[in-house]
C-alpha cells in the first residue's frame, strides 16, 4: 500500500515533469488531500469511481465550490476514474 507521504511526493514529481509550477502543484495536491480526507482514506489510490463521483457531487451541491475549484477537482480525479476499466 502507498503511504500518505509517498503518493504526494510522487505526484509532485510527476507534476514537475509535466511542467506545472508551484502554486498549481500546491492546488492539485491540496485537492487530492481533500478528496482523500472526504472519504477518510490515507491513500487516494484506494478510492473507487463512486467515491470520486460522491466527492464531486458534494463539492458542487453542498460546498458550492467555485468553478476554478471544480476544474481542479475534475482534473485531479480524471486519472482515478479512467483507469478503472483496465
Amino acid at each position: 500500500m502507498i503511504t500518505d507521504e509517498s503518493w504526494d511526493v510522487r505526484m509532485d514529481g510527476d507534476m514537475v515533469i509535466a511542467g506545472l509550477i508551484g502554486r498549481t502543484r500546491e492546488a492539485y495536491l491540496r485537492a487530492v488531500r481533500q478528496l482523500a480526507t472526504f472519504h477518510r482514506r490515507a491513500d487516494p489510490g484506494s478510492l473507487e469511481e463512486e467515491h470520486v463521483k460522491d466527492y464531486l457531487l458534494w463539492l458542487r451541491t453542498e460546498k458550492r465550490a467555485a468553478p476554478g475549484t471544480l476544474t481542479i477537482a475534475f482534473t485531479i480525479t480524471a486519472p482515478l476514474t479512467n483507469t478503472r476499466d483496465e
